[in-house]
């Protein structure tokens, strides 16, 4: 599949036929059709939902970010079921990241548990941690600062891990902070 059939797709309005070019080992293939998915919008939001649980974890990945690019709350709920049961980091960064891009308040307390979680990649829980601070949600003020105190053992441990959490926790917490003031 070459990038003429993509646009021949995309013209069409053929939400399937670009979620199957997904698959596509080309990274010029698979972008342009998530672009495509990504303009098609609310219309392929059905399809992209079902491709989270692709058995190739790059689809899954992709329709992660995708569904955060097009910001449909009918997302969430499979976002969220995304993040606590994937077991690929990608997928579940992706969607952590994704879930605080759409915004919706019931992706905060799976946030939460994500920024708590020290078993979990610091990627993920550092785009939990962004995501948290994004939405602006209070809620997430004092676990927040639970796991502030975690990040600031882990750095006078010798670990630098704990210095970037710490750093993305205390802006989370400051853009949480204005998002209150507004």
């Amino acid at each position: 599949m070459g990038n003429s059939n993509i646009e021949k797709l995309k013209v069409e309005r053929d939400v399937e036929g670009l979620v199957n070019a997904l698959q596509q080992e080309d990274v010029d293939v698979w972008s342009k059709a998530s672009a495509a998915l990504i303009e098609i919008g609310e219309p392929a939001v059905e399809r992209l939902i079902l491709a989270l649980r692709d058995a190739n974890p790059r689809v899954r990945s992709i329709a992660a970010v995708d569904l955060g690019s097009i910001k449909d709350p009918r997302a969430v709920e499979p976002l969220i079921n995304a993040i606590m049961t994937d077991p690929e980091r990608d997928v579940r960064w992706h969607g952590v990241d994704s879930l605080g891009k759409i915004k919706d308040t019931r992706a905060v307390e799976p946030l939460i548990q994500i920024a708590l979680a020290s078993r979990e990649s610091l990627f993920v829980r550092e785009a939990a941690i962004q995501s948290l601070g994004e939405m602006g949600d209070t809620r997430a003020i004092e676990p927040l600062k639970k796991c502030l105190k975690e990040a600031e053992v882990l750095f006078a441990s010798g670990s630098w891990d704990g210095k970037y959490l710490a750093d993305y926790i205390n802006k989370a917490i400051d853009k949480i902070r204005k998002s209150e003031e507004k």
